[in-house]
């Protein structure tokens, strides 16, 4: 479906038929990507992943659910966090804020 002004129209319709990508385009999309770089957009959802890694680290601790330290709930807590969000995420909260 497409739409034009005056409403979605089937793409039967169309005025040319779908074009192919070029094989240059194919083996372009099949090449292994570049590492992606962090933005400060990683570094904030870090924050937001520290911060629910503490209060999961304070509920086990109030609840004793465990017998391990406060940090070590901490630590495993923020980096699930982080990793749930992006790799890159995981890999700057691993590396440059919890010096893992």
């Amino acid at each position: 479906w497409y739409y034009n002004n005056g409403g979605l129209y089937d793409q039967s319709h169309a005025l040319a038929p779908p074009v192919a990508p070029a094989q240059g385009e194919i083996e372009e999309a099949t090449k292994p990507s570049k590492p992606v770089a962090a933005s400060p957009g990683h570094y904030l959802l870090c924050g937001q992943a520290a911060l629910l890694g503490a209060l999961t680290a304070t509920g086990r601790m109030l609840t004793a659910e465990n017998d391990a330290s406060w940090e070590d709930n901490f630590k495993s807590a923020a980096r699930e966090a982080a990793q749930a969000l992006s790799p890159v995420g995981g890999h700057i909260m691993r590396e440059h804020i919890l010096h893992e």
